[in-house]
């Protein structure tokens, strides 16, 4: 499988008038297509800081990020980062609109991806009329028309409901399956990082290091290739987690 990220030795520091804080300490690792990568670890240990360097927004102070086959990437935020004068539809389709894509090609993307996040029937809603499950709906929905090979996600699901959160993870992962993009989804929930990944980077406390890499290959794929949705309370899942836990 080929790679689509590569980060060698990064480290980034913050100057403020108190001082200079190191975040990112020595960070290296690959992100390889079509990989649903979690990258785990406490609050405030620079996980966003790390996606914002790799979609380009922040710079670095040492080392390599190399982004192969493009740099078409795509974020959604913590917070739900949506325009609350526009509607659903106007949301998703504003990616398109800023690229000048042509109105009826615009519209048949925006449809298709409302739909693929079921939302079909709310296109005219306001963001104060739907829910904060359905807002990140439509930003996934807008991130998805603009056809990005890569996906960034940080801690989308962060503020919502056991409920909505369960719910939304296994939506998810039915999108990534069906669209089979790369993604980076950074979380501080080892079960949301288990239900989530192939692979899940764990990194440490301020400054940030990778402690250690875990596979989760267990049921992923069934016998022709279909997505399996894996038991939170199967033995392997739990035997993970208890790990995670150790070493948090």
């Amino acid at each position: 499988m080929s790679r689509k990220i590569e980060i060698g030795n990064l480290s980034k520091s913050f100057t403020s008038r108190s001082g200079s804080v190191q975040v990112l300490k020595e960070i290296s690792f690959e992100v390889f297509e079509k990989e649903f990568l979690v990258i785990l670890g406490p609050g405030g240990c620079g996980k966003t800081t790390l996606l914002k360097i790799i979609v380009g927004e922040l710079g670095f102070d040492e080392g390599r990020v190399n982004i192969r086959g493009g740099k078409n990437i795509g974020f959604v935020f913590q917070s739900f980062s949506i325009f609350p004068w526009m509607t659903v539809h106007q949301n998703v389709e504003f990616g398109l609109k800023m690229r000048n894509v042509p109105e009826q090609e615009r519209r048949e993307i925006t449809s298709k991806y409302i739909d693929l996040v079921g939302l079909k029937g709310f296109e005219g809603y306001y963001p104060k009329q739907i829910s904060g499950g359905m807002k990140q709906r439509v930003g996934i929905a807008r991130m998805l028309a603009i056809s990005p090979e890569i996906m960034l996600m940080d801690n989308p699901f962060g503020h919502l409901d056991a409920q909505t959160k369960y719910h939304l993870e296994e939506e998810l992962l039915r999108i990534w399956d069906a669209e089979r993009k790369t993604v980076v989804f950074v979380t501080n929930d080892i079960e949301e990082a288990i239900f989530l990944a192939d692979r899940i980077i764990l990194l440490s406390k301020l400054p940030a290091e990778i402690k250690e890499q875990f596979e989760v290959s267990f049921q992923r794929r069934g016998p022709n290739g279909e997505l399996l949705r894996r038991s939170r309370t199967g033995d392997k899942f739990l035997k993970l987690r208890k790990t995670l836990t150790e070493v948090f």
